[in-house]
């Protein structure tokens, strides 16, 4: 019962353009270092060898219900947005050296402005996605 509450909040949540930036900010910063520790749904221990016919608490941990909806979204995007993403959020690469790799991978007059644009439509679409997720 209060995991069908969760996912019905979960599914009328709205991000916005900056959310999803923040999300996409600390997914990639954190992809080394998966952390699963926090509040993770549990099941008690058995009391006088009866085991109990529901879980004593029900807790989640909210920064892995994220990672995972915006892994998903993610995965959605066509290969063009989400090579974005990962250059402008995952590579640690400056600028320069992005627009420097597209010029040497078939986009030989790229210049920093259409890199910016494709950057904000990818994040965008990122979160028409996740606005869909329902």
């Amino acid at each position: 019962m209060a995991l069908e509450a969760i996912a019905l909040e979960r599914q009328t949540e709205h991000y916005t353009y900056a959310e999803v930036e923040r999300m996409l900010w600390r997914w990639f910063a954190d992809r080394p270092q998966v952390n699963l520790h926090g509040k993770l749904t549990h099941k008690p221990r058995t009391i006088g060898g009866v085991q109990p016919d529901r879980w004593a608490s029900v807790q989640v941990n909210e920064a892995l219900l994220e990672k995972i909806d915006l892994y998903l979204a993610y995965k959605k995007l066509p290969s063009h947005y989400r090579r974005i993403i990962l250059l402008w959020y995952g590579s640690g690469w400056s600028i320069d050296k992005i627009v420097s790799w597209y010029r040497q991978n078939g986009h030989p007059r790229l210049h920093r402005r259409t890199l910016f644009k494709w950057r904000r439509q990818a994040v965008e679409a990122l979160v028409k996605v996740l606005g869909k997720k329902a």
